[in-house]
């Protein structure tokens, strides 16, 4: 839980917080939609469409989220089991989904899957929306962890 008692430092702190839940009144809420709203108003050009379609975006990705929809993760390991003195040479290919994908990640909802490379497409399906996860993927750490939640 945060408190950030300075109104001049709510934007910074929901920058570093990264909150799911907001609480605060009312009329914090109508002085924040006001400053957005005469921001996007005085953008021209380009930039204001730019916004238009960012708000777009986010409007269809909020719709998916009410839908249930959540990103997820797909992996795939290659395992070698390699005994040169016995002779023998084994490799296994695992391949799962993690869903919903969030930190830490919870290895045991991996849902196995067998797929090939046409199940990825180069252009997103009619209606795809892409949106942020909970997990913090600007951070290589959240990848890391990842890999050896994986191994173990």
């Amino acid at each position: 839980m945060v408190i950030e008692p300075e109104p001049a430092r709510v934007l910074e702190s929901l920058a570093e917080t990264r909150p799911s839940l907001l609480l605060g009144v009312p009329r914090f809420y109508e002085k924040l939609c006001h400053g957005f709203e005469s921001r996007l108003a005085a953008l021209r050009g380009w930039r204001a469409k730019l916004a238009e379609m960012a708000l777009r975006s986010g409007d269809r990705w909020a719709e998916s989220r009410r839908q249930g929809h959540r990103p997820g993760l797909a992996a795939r390991v290659r395992l070698l089991f390699d005994d040169q003195r016995g002779d023998l040479r084994h490799e296994e290919e695992w391949e799962a989904v993690f869903f919903p994908l969030k930190e830490p990640l919870d290895v045991e909802a991996a849902r196995t899957v067998d797929h090939d490379p046409r199940d990825f497409r180069e252009e997103p399906p009619p209606g795809a929306v892409y949106g942020l996860p909970e997990a913090r993927l600007d951070n290589t750490s959240f990848f890391r962890s990842v890999e050896k939640e994986i191994e173990e």
